[in-house]
């Protein structure tokens, strides 16, 4: 009970107050929760506090206070009525992530053997080590955990999910081996779920054979939350699906309210309401808060969304220059010049990027060529 409440209150109460509807803050509520422990922690590093419940209840919320208090400000309207769900449909999707549950849950415990049992694979024992580490010193930022290596300089490491999990009380054993079972049988088969609704929303069907073969995928969750143990980037994985989720319901949202405007007399553009302009600013708000959580817990996370969202992104962008020209053309050189301005400089960002150089220059031994795995 602790855990849930550690991953899904804060962050679920924070999205609710961005004007989120309830189902997609309920599944992004992990990564709000994320963001508003990665705040946290570094408060407490800057200021000397100890990283534990009573200073993350108290980050999270003056977090959740400035999203209710943006939320207000910007008086984000209550979504279009949508057609109702019928409760058979609603049944056979709680029946399909219950199963999706039941399979990975089983399979999860049964390599554990004990909730109590340390996994025996690649990286749980330091990750476990670094639970201890934070309950006993206090501080949790990426830049706090590095005395775990022995006394080596400070460096950064992930350290979102460590920061959260670190709450929960009792062992650490328990709590790690608990954590894997809520990602795999809950985060990942929910997120799935909510991504098969914003890619096929007029195909029920979907929503209900997604969770299934969510739980049928070998390399996640069981070989990297399982053989693996990379627990952290599991955690950010499992959320992937939901916040691509969320931005591609928004460019549908905003497509659909844009194509269904009236359009004005002498006029040969639909008109956008302020409503309109203010939801899709609380959707947007939402979204960087989730992104920011789910990156800050892997910056792998980063890496897959620019992955998998990049056409999302290019089209998105090509549309609001397109849009901005149409408008206003000065106002149109000003946003593409800026836009393409953004691109430049997060390339530069990244290519002189000390971190992202040494995890591209990482000794892997090379299984295989590059022919082989795109086959």
């Amino acid at each position: 009970m602790a855990l849930l409440v550690v991953f899904y209150l804060p962050g679920y109460l924070g999205l609710r107050g961005l004007r989120l509807p309830s189902l997609p803050a309920a599944v992004l509520a992990p990564a709000a929760g994320a963001a508003f422990a990665a705040a946290g922690t570094m408060f407490c590093l800057v200021s000397g506090l100890r990283w534990n419940w009573i200073s993350s209840a108290i980050s999270a919320a003056l977090c959740i206070s400035i999203c209710i208090l943006l939320g207000r400000l910007i008086a984000a309207p209550n979504d279009p009525p949508k057609p109702p769900v019928s409760g058979l449909l609603k049944l056979l999707v709680a029946g399909s992530l219950v199963a999706a549950a039941t399979i990975i849950g089983a399979v999860q415990f049964g390599s554990m053997g004990e909730l109590d049992r340390v996994a025996q694979a690649w990286d749980p024992t330091y990750h476990v080590n670094v639970l201890q580490w934070i309950k006993e010193n206090g501080q949790a930022s990426r830049w706090s955990i590095w005395p775990i290596f022995g006394g080596a300089p400070p460096s950064f490491y992930p350290s979102g999910w460590h920061a959260m999990v670190s709450l929960v009380p009792g062992s650490v054993v328990v709590s790690g081996n608990l954590s894997v079972l809520v990602i795999g049988s809950l985060v990942w088969p929910t997120s799935m779920c909510l991504l098969a609704r914003a890619l096929v929303p007029n195909r029920p069907v979907v929503w209900i054979v997604t969770p299934i073969i969510a739980a049928s995928l070998l390399a996640f969750p069981f070989i990297q939350m399982g053989r693996s143990g990379q627990w952290p980037n599991s955690f950010a994985t499992a959320l992937l699906p939901a916040v691509l989720a969320l931005g591609i319901e928004m460019q549908f949202r905003s497509r659909i309210r844009w194509t269904a405007d009236a359009v004005l007399p002498g006029r040969h553009m639909p008109h956008r309401t302020t409503a309109d302009r203010r939801g899709t600013v609380t959707r947007l708000a939402a979204l960087m808060l989730v992104t920011a959580g789910t990156v800050w817990i892997h910056p792998s996370a980063l890496f897959a969304l620019l992955a998998l969202g990049g056409l999302y992104m290019i089209r998105f962008g090509v549309l609001w220059c397109r849009g901005s020209w149409v408008r206003n053309q000065r106002r149109g050189v000003l946003v593409t010049g800026s836009l393409i301005a953004a691109v430049v400089l997060a390339a530069i960002v990244l290519v002189n990027s000390d971190i992202l150089a040494g995890v591209i220059s990482y000794p892997r031994r090379a299984i295989a060529g590059w022919q082989d795995a795109l086959t």
